[in-house]
């Protein structure tokens, strides 16, 4: 896939009734994301490089909102 390029699964405009990731996505609501680095980078942003969770929370709800954005904009 070429640099920049959003992959994105625009087969269908419904959602599927059913995603491997489903179950993880609720245990991550629950518990967090499996991936360590992530609450391991958030934690360096806000303890060491004084950034406050509010605004690095804003920051990841930006990233997610663009690649949402960039998925429809290839449909």
């Amino acid at each position: 896939m070429a640099k920049g390029k959003e992959s994105c699964d625009t087969s269908s405009s419904q959602v599927p009734p059913y995603n491997p990731d489903q179950q993880a996505l609720t245990d991550w609501a629950l518990y967090g994301p499996k991936n360590s680095d992530i609450e391991y980078l958030i934690r360096i942003l806000v303890l060491e490089k004084g950034q406050r969770l509010e605004e690095v929370e804003r920051g990841i709800v930006a990233y997610l909102t663009s690649k949402i954005e960039a998925c429809t904009d290839n449909s």
